[in-house]
């Protein structure tokens, strides 16, 4: 898949024998704020040759273990965790489908987009997408004064919903039928959205 940012490989799985599902994971959708904590973030910058997307990208920093992680599995934890994960059907389909991104839940300290697996709902004909932001102090902590704001997770949330505008019709997705949805955090997150 070519992007507006570069090109990207992910993995296939055949699910009948005319059936497959395409996953994309761990694409960037902002540049990592590494250094930069409390700072609004910004789009990544375009990348030459083609990224893989074919593993789990790093999940941010959250204290404690929570029970969407499966106890066998190991995520990495980063301040470079902006990234997002794209489930779409693999079939002949000369026309855009619907777009469904899910904002995951944990109290806005932990969780992350790999915790719902999209390749369910892709079987339905739409797009997923699942995606990270920042927790805790550093997605939420505020000063009240230009120093930390506040709010940076949200703004996170806001910036792949932009990059969803942008790119999520080189995946198949029809950018002006996109149904936003979540639990817990991610729904009150949605709330806070439509209300800014």
């Amino acid at each position: 898949v070519t992007t507006k940012y570069g090109k990207l490989v992910g993995n296939r799985y055949n699910i009948t024998h005319d059936w497959a599902i395409d996953t994309f994971l761990g694409i960037p959708y902002g540049a990592p704020p590494t250094g930069k904590s409390w700072k609004k973030s910004v789009p990544v910058k375009p990348w030459t040759g083609v990224k893989s997307a074919q593993n789990a990208g790093n999940i941010c920093w959250q204290s404690g273990s929570d029970s969407w992680i499966p106890r066998t599995t190991t995520f990495t934890q980063s301040e470079d965790c902006l990234n997002l994960n794209v489930y779409r059907p693999r079939k002949i389909n000369l026309s855009l489908i619907p777009v469904m991104v899910y904002i995951h839940g944990g109290a806005f300290v932990s969780g992350s987009g790999l915790e719902r697996n999209g390749e369910q709902l892709a079987m339905k004909d739409v797009v997923v997408v699942t995606l990270n932001y920042r927790l805790g102090p550093l997605g939420f902590l505020s000063t009240e004064d230009q120093a930390a704001p506040g709010n940076f997770g949200l703004l996170d949330q806001l910036l792949a919903l932009q990059w969803v505008q942008d790119c999520i019709g080189d995946f198949g997705g029809d950018a002006d039928r996109v149904t936003v949805f979540g639990g817990s955090a991610g729904a009150a997150s949605i709330s806070l959205l439509l209300t800014s």
